[in-house]
């Protein structure tokens, strides 16, 4: 019953029925917004607090301990079930596989090429550059020899990419921009390359490629399921790759 009262008072405060960008009020927007930067904030306590004890250890010259481990893990489900809460009353997200079928199935499988397309001319460009890989890319290899394995998989193939739609396809294309979409999704777009921490061109294009490709497929299906799923493929590979090559 609370849950429902919730969800009908954020529904008339943001834009949970697709109000029109220009029917918001002053008061809409900037309460939109701020959902928006919790949701940003939510994102990145994961990444924060493994920082933390990345540095503690660090300092005291100590490798992961099994309480760190699980703490680190207790943090990530704590924050993904919030994050899941916040955007299933927000009605960013269902939370029903009835989005699986052939068609969005498809989607994702031209969205996974699409994905690879893009990354093969970033990192064409990143070659002529100079360089052979991100810097994102090569902080996630240094992470994978020191932190556990079962937290780098937990980061990277649950957490950021579910944590990561929810706010840069769900707050910013749903919550700022919920009748100028094709706005949103190239705003979307840039934040998410940018978040990614790209030195040179090459990096931005496949970043912020990637991000246009998310963005695309969500305003195409209008279901955050299929963005996460498309994102877990993603890095799910990734991650394997990066297991066997380090």
């Amino acid at each position: 019953m609370r849950s429902e009262k919730k969800c009908k008072i954020i529904g008339k405060i943001g834009i949970s029925k697709y109000k029109k960008l220009g029917e918001l009020g002053m008061k809409e927007k900037i309460v939109n917004f701020f959902i928006f930067v919790g949701l940003f904030i939510l994102s990145q306590v994961p990444m924060t607090v493994l920082g933390i004890f990345i540095g503690l250890n660090s300092v005291y010259k100590r490798t992961f301990s099994i309480v760190e481990t699980v703490a680190i893990i207790l943090v990530v489900f704590v924050i993904i079930g919030l994050t899941m809460w916040i955007a299933k009353l927000l009605k960013i997200a269902k939370w029903r596989f009835d989005y699986l079928n052939k068609k969005t199935i498809g989607m994702i499988a031209m969205g996974y090429f699409a994905c690879f397309f893009i990354s093969m001319i970033g990192s064409t460009v990143m070659m002529i550059q100079g360089q052979t890989n991100t810097a994102n890319q090569g902080a996630l290899d240094q992470l994978t020899k020191t932190v556990p394995t079962i937290v780098m998989l937990l980061l990277t193939v649950v957490c950021a990419p579910i944590l990561e739609e929810i706010a840069f396809r769900g707050g910013i294309i749903r919550l700022l921009f919920p009748n100028k979409q094709l706005i949103g999704g190239i705003v979307s777009a840039v934040c998410f390359g940018l978040i990614h921490s790209p030195t040179d061109i090459g990096s931005f294009i496949i970043y912020g490629g990637l991000g246009a490709v998310l963005a695309t497929l969500f305003i195409k299906t209008k279901r955050i399921e299929v963005n996460i799923s498309l994102h877990i493929l993603w890095n799910a590979v990734a991650f394997g790759l990066m297991l066997l090559t380090t």
